[in-house]
């Protein structure tokens, strides 16, 4: 959600050949912003030159200082694990700074690749007179190539190198240690029942962040490396080709393209491909010496270890883990010496602690006698200390945490936070901080104390992460270095100088002091292991066959790491017979110069123009669908570039004025409120309640009202998961199409009820919502909440026998149960009613959604008061029924429970109860129901006799 607005500024960047980069920053991030373009400028002119290419449409770029301004973007929809994200279409590009000068040129590379490839192809396209044909390419060659192109894959000067750890053959430009690891890791531990496998080449499944990303990256290189950058280039600028007819008549898709430029059928690919991951990586099993189980993985703690720290006596362990299918992150304390014993800490993604920020940063610390976290908590991150006492005798819990003590950053401008550590006598902390100018710096305060003793120890654009007080001073990692390195330094917490202890051509992280010496993680020579100082000498200390990252120090002279087995995280023990003495060298490299990078600022005006949305204003979207029996169904959007300010016309004509349906709404969600006017026309079918009694025994009239008019509304968030809505609507109400089923009410119901009326009203609503999503299930977990309540006036009738004034009120509670293996349980209860006269609001209840035991048209689902209680079971049918198209099938056994009536003293007699069957399956962006309820009579109302079909089709979760 956002919590404020943001004064954006735009800028043209100078001295780019082409198109160029527009780029939009705001105030606060003005020293960040210009850090940001010398990087752009860099990058551009980089990917020209590989792709020999200049963008010919201008690249909208808005940044934001921290990650979590950018979740708040209405550009797009953004989760925690996204970080950036480029239009196909618009072409607007969008990432944080994140206060990491590293992270920030990797995804910048990342998102401008996007932009060249988006371009190329569409240029080629034009020049073609044919559709781009961007659409052709599978997801893994478009996120692959943007991660190869990331790491200098595509730099017409790039050379392969000395050959790597854990690879055979020589370094590829283009590939990382990361994705090497999870090559091996494919080939070495597959499971195709979990869907961790290496797939045929060309196919796009399973999709993910190994397979689509790391995987991709993997084949682009097979590719470059096979045959040359060029045919990359070839493929982008043939791309229109694919949907074409072949000498076959057949259309050609990416594997026909691929065969176009290297000669080689699908087939002799696959087979190419298989070959060279097989010679590049599997010898590297054979020669690795830490293996398991020598390297002893611990299976029984709770949830996927993730990251790990030790308190300083390594008698407790501290553990970030998470569960995939729930996608929730958890704090769990172990037992140095029997990790099997845990106890849960805290759990994110719900109110009071949004996220515990899995994968992106180290978010917690252990000492001796306290324990800190760090997680987002409303506008910002908040800071907890506790302290830890031993538990009551007899007690499963490792210890007792009281004292607990929150500290909200955004108080002092710090939006984000990370790497938190105790000093040695535990009495203050220090931890990494991205304020609002999204620079990262060092942060250190007296936990009793609090925030008057807050200080900024360090200042300026590189990061520092992986913060570890000793008695020597704060252990860091640093991108203070050369270009793609982290450096090992020494912080002075009194001073703010940081002095380097660890140099050379790698990235290190997670320094940490035991009694051996200084243990950290490096990807030095193309594998991440741990390395130890001894005596002056830096040594390697494991040869792991993957990788292993997150070092903590365990009981009698053991390490615990985080290691990649299987396709999953796993805590795993070192023992100290196990520890290597590997490649000693000096800890700063004798060839090797650490003076950091010049920084490659670009100054940006003093006075630049600011953001003016509706010079930006323009089709967002649309389409228009002609039928048959003059049915016409069209829509529009316009928005600015940034999206906050959006105008939506929607029109639908069934035959004639009366059968339309149309609205033009205006939207601003430029600010933490969102406002909204328009006007609006639509109608609905009414149950006539006129006359005491229907003209036919159960056979009511109806009529036909028409609505149209002017609305305003608010919607404010209190935070993530709840909000107020308020709607204010002025409306004119016509009323016609009497059915007189007697044929002989129809004079007396003009007079009475049809015409027109002016009608004002009023709507509030309060939701709650803490849902968590899967892909292939929808709601997993979580509860939703909605309570509303609303009235109408209808001046003309104040005097008329009460009906000039009505009301109504509903509420909806419904919770998920997580059963394990995507299996759900869930509950529901729900309930309306209307008061006042003939005209209050009459609710419709969807037999698909609510009680499947009658049929969809039923006009008993219509009244003024309804129940509803369900009860569903939910579990997948994947495993064990795979159909050609479809995805995520799911059996499901339900009972629902209710009544719809418009008499108070009627709604013990309208109860109904049914038993459900059915099946839940979803294909592309659509899911699907197809539910059959039975029946059972339990009071005078029997919905139907025999099985009843509900069938439903919606857009996916």
């Amino acid at each position: 959600m956002r919590w404020y607005g943001f004064k954006f500024k735009e800028v043209l960047l100078p001295q780019l050949p082409g198109a160029g980069v527009r780029l939009f920053y705001y105030q606060s991030e003005t020293k960040a912003a210009e850090v940001a373009a010398g990087v752009i400028r860099e990058q551009y002119m980089q990917l020209a030159r590989a792709f020999d290419y200049v963008p010919e449409r201008e690249v909208p770029y808005v940044l934001y200082a921290t990650h979590l301004e950018f979740q708040a973007t209405n550009l797009f929809p953004i989760s925690e694990g996204v970080l950036g994200v480029t239009s196909p279409s618009e072409l607007t590009l969008t990432l944080p700074f994140f206060g990491d000068l590293e992270q920030y040129r990797h995804t910048s590379t990342h998102e401008l690749t996007h932009e060249f490839t988006i371009q190329i192809v569409r240029s080629a396209g034009e020049a073609a007179g044919r559709p781009g044909g961007l659409g052709g390419f599978p997801l893994w060659f478009i996120e692959g190539l943007a991660e190869y192109a990331a790491y200098g894959g595509m730099d017409p000067d790039g050379k392969p190198g000395p050959e790597p750890r854990g690879a055979s053959g020589p370094s590829l430009p283009g590939l990382d240690p990361d994705t090497e690891a999870w090559a091996r890791d494919l080939l070495y531990r597959s499971s195709p029942f979990e869907g961790y496998l290496i797939p045929p080449f060309y196919s796009d499944y399973p999709m993910g962040y190994v397979h689509t990303y790391k995987l991709g990256q993997l084949r682009v290189a097979f590719m470059g490396a096979t045959f040359g950058r060029e045919l990359i280039i070839w493929l982008l600028k043939n791309a229109s080709t694919m949907g074409l007819a072949d000498e076959r008549g057949a259309g050609v898709k990416f594997p026909e393209l691929v065969k176009m430029g290297t000669g080689y059928d699908k087939e002799t690919i696959e087979r190419l491909f298989a070959d060279w991951i097989q010679r590049r990586y599997l010898p590297a099993y054979d020669q690795a010496r830490t293996r398991v189980p020598s390297l002893q993985p611990i299976d029984n703690v709770p949830v996927e270890a993730e990251l790990v720290v030790a308190s300083p006596d390594g008698k407790t362990l501290l553990m970030r883990g998470f569960d995939r299918e729930l996608g929730e992150g958890s704090l769990w304390l172990l037992e140095g010496d029997n990790p099997g014993k845990s106890q849960l800490v805290v759990r994110d993604s719900r109110p009071g602690l949004e996220s515990l920020h899995l994968i992106s940063r180290r978010t917690f610390a252990l000492g001796n006698e306290r324990i800190a976290w760090i997680g987002r908590a409303g506008e910002a991150d908040v800071l907890t200390v506790a302290r830890l006492e031993k538990p009551p005798e007899g007690s499963s819990d490792l210890f007792r945490i009281t004292d607990r003590r929150s500290f909200e950053l955004v108080k002092h401008h710090i939006l984000e936070g990370g790497d938190p550590t105790f000093s040695p006598d535990e009495r203050r902390i220090a931890f990494s901080g991205v304020d609002t100018n999204g620079f990262k710096d060092v942060y250190i305060m007296d936990v009793d104390e609090g925030f008057s003793s807050l200080r900024r120890v360090t200042q300026g654009p590189f990061s520092k992460s992986g913060l570890s007080w000793t008695a020597d001073g704060i252990y860091l990692a640093t991108d203070a270095a050369p270009d793609g390195d982290a450096n090992i330094g020494l912080l002075d917490p009194e001073t703010g100088a940081i002095r380097v202890v660890v140099a050379d051509r790698s990235i290190k992280e997670c320094p940490v002091l035991t009694p051996a010496g200084l243990v950290y993680a490096s990807n030095l020579g193309g594998r991440w292991d741990l390395y130890r100082i001894e005596d002056g000498v830096a040594w390697r200390i494991t040869d792991v066959s993957t990788l292993i990252r997150s070092p903590a120090v365990g009981a009698k002279g053991s390490l615990y790491g985080i290691i990649v087995h299987g396709g999953h995280f796993r805590l795993a023990r070192l023992p100290p017979v196990e520890i290597l003495r590997l490649d000693g060298r000096p800890p700063i490299a004798a060839d090797y110069d650490p003076t950091p990078r010049p920084l490659p600022i670009l100054r940006l005006p003093e006075v630049a123009p600011e953001y003016r949305p509706f010079d930006h204003f323009g089709i967002d979207m649309g389409g228009i669908q002609v039928g048959t029996q003059t049915v016409a169904v069209g829509g529009i959007s316009f928005s600015d570039l940034l999206r906050d300010r959006l105008l939506a016309v929607q029109l639908a004509v069934y035959g004639s004025l009366d059968f339309t349906d149309a609205s033009a709404i205006f939207l601003d969600r430029s600010q933490r409120t969102t406002w909204l006017a328009g006007i609006f026309h639509t109608f609905q079918p009414k149950r006539d309640r006129t006359f005491g009694t229907p003209a036919l025994p159960d056979n009511p009239d109806f009529f036909l009202e028409r609505e149209f008019g002017a609305m305003g509304g608010l919607s404010y968030p209190f935070n993530r998961f709840e909000r107020m809505d308020v709607l204010l609507t002025v409306e004119g109400v016509h009323r016609s199409r009497f059915t007189d089923r007697r044929g002989t009410r129809d004079a007396a119901w003009e007079e009475l009820t049809g015409g027109n009326d002016l009608q004002l009203l009023a709507t509030a609503g309060y939701g709650l919502d803490t849902l968590r999503y899967h892909p292939f299930v929808g709601p997993i977990s979580g509860s939703t909440v909605l309570f509303a309540a609303g009235t109408s006036i209808l001046p003309q009738r104040l005097n008329v026998g009460g009906a000039g004034v009505n009301g109504w009120a509903e509420f909806d509670l419904q919770h998920f149960f997580y059963l394990g293996a995507r299996s759900t349980f869930w509950t529901r209860a729900a309930a309306g009613s209307a008061f006042g006269g003939r005209f209050s609001r009459q609710f419709y209840l969807s037999s698909v959604d609510n009680l499947r035991g009658y049929h969809w048209s039923d006009d008993r689902l219509l009244g003024t008061h309804y129940y509803v209680a369900n009860a569903e079971l939910s579990f997948p049918l994947d495993w064990l029924i795979r159909i050609a198209i479809f995805e995520g099938l799911r059996g499901v056994g339900a009972v629902d429970f209710g009544g719809v009536t418009d008499h108070y003293e009627q709604l013990l007699d309208a109860r109904s109860l049914d038993l459900a069957v059915g099946l839940d399956f979803l294909a592309g962006p659509l899911a699907m129901r197809l539910h059959f309820g039975y029946p059972i009579q339990i009071g005078p109302v029997l919905p139907a006799d025999g099985w009843v079909t509900n069938f439903a089709l919606r857009l996916r979760y």
